[in-house]
């Protein structure tokens, strides 16, 4: 990768946590399930920042989940409007939405490819962040208020916008194969059916 490629930035965070210095690091599905060859023409669901990269930065972000570098996995959920998307590349907005398709990309990939456990993807997903962020991690303890999502790791599906929950449609993920489907979220005393 060149100096904002992915390599590049793992190799830094490796480096700063040898030398003492408390640094966190993230990664988004689709830095890790995208290159820039998947970009067909101009199609502005793939326009992001930073930019989608090549294979071997893809390769880095799977080897630093798996080897620890990288904490968490975020979505970069950034819902835009049709006119924000539906432009020219080089003038549509930046981002993706990737609340609906995270957990059955990043499992398919993540756990079913690459042979990460099923558990190591929740913590990313759930606790890591959390933790990083400061919040309570410890969501199961007597007395706390329920925040679950009960899911199906087995169930394949295929993306589409009738998936979406966002007021955005802009994914580039439509039409993709994915693995393990969310079926209900408990928060804040809701309880909501995904289907």
């Amino acid at each position: 990768g060149d100096l904002d490629g992915q390599v590049w930035h793992f190799a830094i965070v490796r480096h700063a946590r040898q030398l003492g210095i408390p640094i966190t690091c993230e990664v988004s599905p689709h830095h890790f399930t995208l290159s820039d060859t998947d970009i067909p023409g101009y199609d502005s669901h793939y326009k992001m920042r930073p930019p989608l990269r090549d294979k071997q930065d893809i390769e880095a972000a799977i080897d630093g989940l798996a080897s620890g570098v990288i904490d968490a996995i975020a979505t970069d959920h950034a819902p835009h409007t049709l006119h924000d998307k539906e432009t020219t590349f080089d003038l549509a907005a930046f981002g993706m939405i990737g609340l609906e398709s995270c957990f059955g990309i990043v499992k398919r990939i993540l756990v079913d490819n690459e042979g990460l456990s099923l558990i190591n993807l929740i913590k990313l997903l759930t606790t890591a962040p959390r933790k990083i962020m400061g919040f309570n991690f410890d969501l199961l303890k007597v007395g706390t208020e329920a925040e679950l999502v009960l899911f199906d790791p087995n169930e394949k599906w295929i993306f589409n916008n009738k998936n979406v929950f966002s007021k955005s449609i802009n994914s580039p993920f439509y039409g993709k194969k994915l693995a393990g489907k969310i079926k209900y979220t408990i928060s804040k005393g809701y309880i909501s059916e995904i289907s």
